[in-house]
C-alpha cells in the first residue's frame, strides 16, 4: 500500500487565517484499520494525474466502519476557528475534528453530510474547545456499508484571540 504524503504548513502571523496542507497527509490507515478484526473496509490512495484521491468503504457488519486522520497533529488552543474543505463523492460521510492534550485524546467535533451522487465541496467549521488542547487532527469516516471518494481536503485556521491562549 502507497503511503500518502504529508506536508503541514502552518505560517501565522498575528490574527491571520493560514490554511494549512493536509491533502495528502493521512496517517498509514492499511495496518491500523484493514487488518483490525473489529473494523473492515477498504482505505487506499487512488493517484490520478497529479492528484490523490483517497477511498473508503466500509464492510457491512455491527462494526463496519473506515476512516482515516492527519498522520501529524497540527498545533492549536483552545478558540481557534477550524474550516474543513472536500470534494467529496459517495457517502455518508463524516468529517470530524479531533483535539489531544499532551498527546492523548481529549475529545472530537464532528460533522455528518447524506450521501453525494455528484462530486461536490463539502464544508465543515469547528471550534476548538478543550481547555488543555495542544494539537488537533482531521479525520474522515464511512459507516458500515457506505464508500467515499475524497480529493482535495483544505483546512484553514484562524488563530484564537490573544486573551485566549493567555488562560
Amino acid at each position: 500500500m502507497k503511503r500518502m504524503w504529508f506536508c503541514a504548513v502552518l505560517a501565522v502571523m498575528g490574527a491571520a487565517a493560514a490554511e494549512i496542507d493536509v491533502d495528502g497527509g493521512f496517517k498509514d490507515f492499511q495496518r491500523n484499520w484493514r487488518t483490525s478484526s473489529k473494523r473492515r473496509g477498504i482505505a487506499e490512495v487512488v493517484p490520478d494525474q497529479g492528484v490523490n484521491f483517497v477511498h473508503l468503504a466500509s464492510d457491512e457488519g455491527p462494526s463496519g466502519h473506515v476512516g482515516v486522520y492527519t498522520a501529524k497533529g497540527i498545533d492549536a488552543v483552545r478558540g481557534c476557528k477550524i474550516t474543513i474543505e472536500a470534494e467529496v463523492s459517495g457517502g455518508p460521510l463524516e468529517i470530524a475534528l479531533y483535539e489531544y492534550a499532551e498527546k492523548k485524546f481529549a475529545g472530537a467535533g464532528r460533522k455528518n453530510f447524506p450521501v453525494r451522487k455528484n462530486r461536490s465541496v463539502l464544508r465543515a467549521e469547528f471550534t476548538v474547545t478543550g481547555e488543555k488542547t495542544d494539537q488537533i487532527r482531521v479525520a474522515f469516516r464511512v459507516r458500515r456499508g457506505a464508500a467515499a471518494v475524497i480529493s482535495g481536503v483544505k483546512v484553514d485556521m484562524v488563530p484564537a484571540q490573544e486573551e485566549v491562549k493567555a488562560k
